[in-house]
């Protein structure tokens, strides 16, 4: 596995676990917690679809409010949701479904990137495990689109992507770059000041063969190498993943003196002006193939931990491990339902709108978050092991008290 990969998943748990420890204070506010799950439109100018579902999912959840619970404060929370349906753009970029949260002084909206099951749920506890299936990948990095006389470049991050302004030394272009050839003393050749290039300095022989197409290309692909270093990595120091055609691949890497270009790689190219469906499939086919590898990675930890006695799969001594803060990390099978056996939990829901008792797993993922600890919610083929929980200790078994 290479290093790119374990540094974006390594140096992102921190800061995902602070923004749900922060998100969990909610639970602290005034009433139950209304919890809405929807998928977006994959058309990013179809807004009428996905306000529409909303509508309907909270139209479910009031009805489940009502049956339990005073009357009086539901206002709060329909006020709250409807000021998001008037002033929320819902679709947004990379993302591919919405996490609302909703209690009657506060609303919280996650933006997720995996097309979510439309659902609803009411009750005391939070959630999370929506949330946690998205939030435990995080991605950033910068997406380079380069072919053989032109280049673009993207910034992934938070679920949304952005394109940095082009300025006049931008290499948008290979006359950009390389600008106009004048033989100099040194034979070498200065960009003419239109990309970045310009000040620039690249070696240019009086060979004609030296003068061909393709090494003006691979000078340019040196100035968009310099250009993406100087302005992107040694900035924001994030991967950086390259979409070009095989060859151009080859010929890039070849020269590339970035030390983050990511080996995830996507190598077909779209048209020359990139719609933003087009845009919208390489990204999500990159960050299939970061998930892919995380999840290998998790899956030779928890091998490792296995051997060290550093492993749990029976459900009481999780949740024992889980109370004293010694699970670092939590497995749950998506879909995964173990009953709390506190009967005053109750959750009404979309699959049972009459009430059913809360989920343990998703109190255990509240839990592990709270020590610090991480949770991964994973389809059955991508669990380390066969069942529905796991979890990886701090300590061996014979150390947890």
């Amino acid at each position: 596995m290479n290093l790119i990969t374990k540094v974006n998943l390594e140096g992102s748990i921190m800061a995902i676990n602070a923004d749900i420890k922060n998100l969990l204070t909610v639970s602290a506010h005034k009433g139950p917690i209304v919890t809405i799950v929807l998928p977006l439109n994959p058309k990013a100018d179809n807004s009428v679809e996905d306000k529409t579902q909303l509508n309907s999912l909270i139209a479910q959840a009031k009805k489940a409010y009502l049956s339990k619970y005073l009357s009086k404060f539901w206002p709060d929370y329909e006020a709250q949701l409807n000021q998001l349906l008037q002033t929320e753009t819902l679709g947004n970029d990379v993302s591919q479904g919405l996490a609302i949260y909703v209690t009657a002084d506060q609303i919280n909206m996650f933006r997720l990137n995996y097309p979510a099951k439309p659902a609803f749920a009411v009750g005391d506890t939070m959630q999370v495990l929506p949330l946690l299936k998205d939030f435990q990948f995080p991605l950033a990095y910068n997406l380079v689109v380069l072919r053989k006389n032109s280049f673009h470049l993207f910034q992934i991050q938070n679920r949304v992507i952005e394109e940095p302004e082009v300025t006049a030394d931008t290499p948008s272009t290979l006359t950009d770059a390389l600008g106009d050839y004048i033989p100099a003393d040194d034979q070498q050749l200065k960009s003419a000041g239109h990309g970045r290039g310009h000040g620039a300095t690249f070696k240019r022989g009086y060979d004609p063969k030296e003068e061909s197409d393709r090494s003006d290309q691979l000078r340019y692909f040196q100035a968009v190498d310099e250009y993406v270093i100087k302005n992107f990595t040694n900035k924001d120091h994030l991967p950086v993943v390259l979409a070009a055609e095989p060859a151009v691949q080859g010929e890039f890497r070849k020269i590339t003196k970035n030390k983050m270009l990511s080996d995830v790689r996507f190598e077909k190219i779209p048209s020359l002006k990139t719609s933003h469906e087009e845009l919208l499939d390489m990204v999500r086919n990159v960050n299939a193939q970061y998930n892919h590898l995380t999840v290998l990675e998790l899956a030779d930890r928890f091998d490792n931990a296995t051997g060290a006695k550093k492993t749990l799969t029976d459900i009481n001594k999780i949740a024992e491990a889980a109370m004293s803060g010694s699970v670092a990390t939590l497995f749950i099978k998506d879909g995964a339902y173990v009953a709390e056996k506190d009967v005053s939990h109750v959750q009404f829901d979309s699959q049972d709108t009459t009430g059913h008792p809360s989920n343990l797993l998703n109190d255990l993922a509240i839990t592990t978050t709270g020590f610090n600890g991480d949770v991964y919610v994973l389809p059955e083929e991508e669990m380390p092991v066969q069942a529905d929980y796991a979890a990886v200790l701090r300590f061996p078994t014979t150390e947890v008290k």
